[in-house]
């Protein structure tokens, strides 16, 4: 039988028997290429990340379900459900799954068709169907700007923050620097295009994507003993509040004093940077109404909201007195899982989540005359 006969044959007939809803290894036969880069990205383990399962024990799941674990947000009959094995955000709940973004809904698509950001898109084994919202930066808020109802308060507001840089004003969506494009095909049998888009979906996690995200400056002056140091950090590059997305998540800057030889004669801070040097953390935090600092999902009646604003510099000092000074290095890092949270979410294990560097600088002290 000739290969276009059996195409044929198989695009007007997987209609009449294929599921409405499928598992991403489905789609790794025509699309292998993003189906490896999901595979190794937080969307494809959006279900059984670590913290995520630890949150579970202590949170509500229906408030977490619908974006970590969204088949269970959707409408499906007894059979869809026992079918489908894969609960993470895989690839039909992306593409055969009509999004309300401001509504915060989800509706399964019974027909085969998979929705995209592709005009002329042609496949053999489902209908294809061309969305622009796919192209927008409303898409991504579904998750990625959600309110926590019983709390009353935004959990993450990145597409809030978005909206408020020039990142918005100059056309930047999201896409644009989580899923950047590439020439490629966007399945086997495809074209070759000028814009596929990556399904790594870079974040926090991405070292490669942190890097240098937020400059780092540092100048440090001797008079004597005394050893004046000026960090100034700029987030510089993305286009919302570093960081972003979890309110977990921090950017903290450590600071060490080193004599000659390198070795270390100060921190800023060494086991709870809030404790100890507070205005070196940036991030967004939570207190009760006794001042206690508790988790995002708690009850708090304070919050505070230290992060960093696109195209913002800040500007921290230290002053010490040491006469065997000689070096500053200063490493502005990026936690998934800061310390003061660490002890209260992981419990019985280590944990996989070990801070990202950012930015580091180092410089010799410089020694003006008395």
């Amino acid at each position: 039988m000739q290969r276009w006969f059996f195409y044929l044959i198989l695009y007007f007939s997987f209609p009449l028997f294929a599921q409405p809803l499928e598992e991403s290894q489905t789609c790794r036969e025509c699309h292998p290429n993003a189906y490896a880069e999901w595979q190794s990205s937080r969307h494809a383990k959006s279900d059984h990340l670590l913290v995520y399962g630890q949150l579970l024990i202590q949170n509500n799941k229906e408030n977490c379900y619908p974006c970590h674990q969204p088949v269970y947000a959707l409408d499906l009959d007894e059979y869809v459900e026992s079918s489908i094995n894969e609960t993470s955000v895989n690839c039909d709940f992306c593409h055969a799954v009509r999004i309300e973004p401001k509504e915060q809904t989800y509706r399964l698509v019974a027909d085969n068709v998979k929705f995209g950001p592709i005009k002329d898109a042609i496949a053999y084994a489902h209908q294809c169907d061309y969305k622009e919202l796919y192209t927008t930066a409303e898409f991504c808020m579904t998750c990625h700007d959600y309110n926590h109802l019983p709390l009353k308060q935004h959990f993450s507001s990145v597409y809030d923050e978005w909206k408020e840089s020039r990142f918005y004003e100059q056309g930047v969506v999201c896409q644009d620097c989580h899923m950047p494009a590439r020439v490629g095909k966007a399945a086997t049998l495809g074209k070759i295009r000028d814009t596929i888009h990556s399904h790594h979906f870079y974040n926090g996690e991405s070292e490669e994507f942190l890097h240098q995200c937020a400059e780092l400056q540092l100048t440090a002056v001797r008079a004597g003993e005394n050893i004046n140091i000026e960090l100034l950090i700029t987030n510089r590059s993305v286009g919302h509040k570093l960081p972003s997305g979890s309110p977990l998540r921090m950017v903290i800057l450590q600071v060490e004093v080193q004599n000659e030889q390198l070795q270390p004669l100060w921190r800023n801070w060494y086991k709870d940077p809030l404790a100890e040097d507070d205005n070196a953390v940036f991030g967004k935090r939570f207190y009760s109404a006794d001042n206690r600092l508790v988790l995002p999902w708690e009850e708090s009646d304070r919050v505070i909201d230290k992060r960093l604003i696109p195209d913002s510099t800040v500007t921290l000092n230290y002053f010490i007195q040491d006469s065997t000074a000689s070096w500053i290095e200063a490493k502005l890092l990026y936690h998934i899982l800061p310390p003061p949270y660490e002890n209260r979410i992981i419990t019985g294990r280590s944990t996989d989540y070990p801070p990202r560097q950012i930015n580091v600088v180092k410089e010799k002290i410089e020694v003006i005359a008395e």
